[in-house]
């Protein structure tokens, strides 16, 4: 399984959410299966900093999916799901974002 993709995803979800918590600003990550996965937050600083982390060619990712995490909680106000499917190694990873919590809950099936 491509581990480094998946963590760095891992990685920046949490960072994306923590920003939220941290600057009490809305912080937003968005994954399009052309253009990548776009990690809108916030530094300490208030900088605005947008992180683009690029699928690998032999990941298949969901078309489109947006999620917004609230200021100050980090919460979700709707579930998510996604997935990937590594083709190298025959796997589908599945995502789901909690309700609320908007914690990252991660499922690997073999296909």
């Amino acid at each position: 399984m491509n581990k480094q993709f998946f963590s760095d995803l891992e990685n920046s979800y949490h960072r994306t959410q923590l920003s939220a918590v941290q600057n009490a600003k809305g912080t937003y990550l968005y994954i399009d299966a052309q253009e990548g996965i776009t990690c809108l937050y916030y530094s300490f600083g208030e900088k605005k900093i947008e992180e683009l982390i690029q699928v690998p060619a032999t990941i298949e990712s969901p078309s489109k999916v947006s999620i917004s995490f609230k200021s100050m909680s980090g919460n979700v106000s709707q579930a998510n799901k996604f997935y990937f499917i590594d083709q190298l190694n025959q796997v589908k990873v599945t995502y789901t974002v909690q309700i609320g919590s908007g914690k990252l809950v991660k499922k690997i099936d073999v296909l």
